[in-house]
């Protein structure tokens, strides 16, 4: 598969063939869609809680009489109904994590970067590694590459002066690529990968 290879300063490009898999038909969507949940799910802290009637403050003494009152009848200042009552079927702590096996992550991982590459999303630079520290440096190589949308970088090792120049571009992402994930190729307009890296992601793909 043809991907473009654009110079440091993402001046200039070419193109060159890279041995990239290839999928026909719907193979490795649902692979895909269950790595990308999973991921997501995996992310979720699951500590979101509410206290029940047994576990709000207050006393359980009925506020007043039954009857002759004229206000509505309740039992306790504790209920739903009441303002700093307990919740009803609120969220309480639960584990949201799911599992999916290796082949799975492997096919998935494939098929993103099949998809990425399908799309147009997918391209190399030569290295990432500027000059100097300053974020105008690199933010002006990205520009020349892609005016707009988020950008994932992936290298195999990121130098002092790229994470320093980088890291402060909102749109921009910085993944090794030994790290680097399905879920990270999808949610990214573009994915610019390192000569060097992209070796090692095709190793990945590929082992």
């Amino acid at each position: 598969m043809k991907l473009k290879v654009y110079s440091s300063d993402g001046a200039k490009a070419l193109e060159k063939d890279f041995a990239l898999k290839e999928f026909e038909g719907k193979k490795g969507v649902q692979a895909l869609k269950d790595t990308i949940v999973a991921y997501q799910a995996n992310a979720r802290q699951g500590t979101a809680k509410t206290k029940n009637f047994g576990e709000v403050k207050g006393t359980g003494k009925k506020p007043w009489r039954q009857k002759g009152t004229g206000n509505a009848r309740h039992g306790s200042r504790r209920s739903p109904l009441w303002v700093k009552g307990a919740v009803v079927f609120g969220p309480r702590p639960r584990d949201w994590s799911l599992t999916t096996n290796q082949k799975v992550r492997q096919l998935a991982f494939q098929r993103a970067l099949f998809d990425k590459a399908s799309e147009g999303g997918l391209s190399l630079i030569e290295k990432i590694s500027p000059a100097k520290p300053k974020t105008k440096v690199i933010a002006t190589v990205l520009t020349r590459i892609h005016p707009e949308g988020k950008i994932l970088l992936v290298d195999e090792t990121f130098g002092k002066n790229a994470q320093m120049a980088a890291r402060n571009i909102s749109r921009v992402q910085m993944v090794d690529a030994a790290s680097v994930n399905a879920w990270d190729l999808v949610r990214h307009d573009l994915v610019l990968i390192s000569e060097e890296g992209f070796q090692k992601v095709l190793a990945r793909a590929n082992a």
